[in-house]
Formats: C-alpha cells, sequence, structure tokens
C-alpha cells in the first residue's frame, strides 16, 4: 500500500487529505467517498479559489 498526498479545489473549496491505497485511481475514489461522508473536512471555504474550476494535485509520500 502506497500513500498520496491528495489536495482538490472543487466549487471553490479546498479539501487536502492523505489516503492509503494501492494506486492513485483507487486512492481518489476513497477520497471522493470520504469527502462526501465528511471525514475529509474543507480547508478553506468559498471566497480564495475560483468556483468554476477542479483542480486536483496529489503525490506519492515516502518515508525515507
Amino acid at each position: 500500500m502506497t500513500h498520496y498526498h491528495i489536495r482538490a479545489i472543487a466549487l471553490g473549496r479546498l479539501l487536502v487529505g492523505t489516503i492509503e491505497a494501492t494506486d492513485i485511481h483507487a486512492a481518489l475514489k476513497i477520497f471522493v467517498k470520504r469527502v462526501a461522508d465528511g471525514v475529509i473536512p474543507i480547508k478553506e471555504e468559498v471566497g480564495f479559489y475560483q468556483r468554476k474550476k477542479v483542480q486536483i494535485t496529489y503525490e506519492e509520500v515516502t518515508h525515507g
């Protein structure tokens, strides 16, 4: 299993979380489910970021 640090901006909100999964596709599915369930909180509300664009960045986290 690999850890992925995911940062998403959607509808003007910033969401950040670290997910453990086998690959990035599985990690993104888990991330979306956790956002929908309220497990991953909104870091910043609407205001600074654009509402019309969706941006997702991720990085594979390695220890050592």
